[in-house]
């Protein structure tokens, strides 16, 4: 098993200077995806009401929908290098997450790939 932290931070166009009015606009990945549930948990913290303009289970289509515009999105800091996205300063950074990498085989392609990934975390 492998573990590490993620910096995280919330994002928005860097094409427009958009308010964020109730129900704030959201870009999330599907039920059950990354930074989801801490993205509604950070919105009911200010009493705000939210909706999800946009979902998909893919990096690239949250990035894209974060960049057009199509609402806010809790992202890590090393996937939007290169992106029109800026730190929507109302949130800010976040708490880096955990991410955890592990496999209950011990043994087989799985496990190999976990070990190599955790040895490349450990190195970084």
């Amino acid at each position: 098993m492998a573990s590490f932290p993620e910096n995280t931070a919330w994002f928005e166009s860097e094409d427009g200077a958009q308010e964020w009015c109730d129900p704030i606009l959201l870009v999330a990945f599907l039920p059950g995806g990354l930074y989801r549930e801490a993205m509604f948990d950070r919105i009911e913290q200010e009493r705000r009401r939210w909706y999800i303009a946009f979902s998909d289970t893919s990096l690239q289509s949250v990035l894209v929908g974060a960049e057009s515009g199509l609402g806010l999105s809790m992202l890590p800091m090393r996937a939007v290098t290169g992106r029109r996205l800026r730190i929507f300063r109302h949130f800010g950074m976040t708490c880096p997450m955990a991410v955890s990498i592990y496999t209950w085989d011990k043994g087989g392609l799985a496990y190999e790939l976990a070990e190599q990934m955790a040895t490349a975390l450990k190195n970084r």
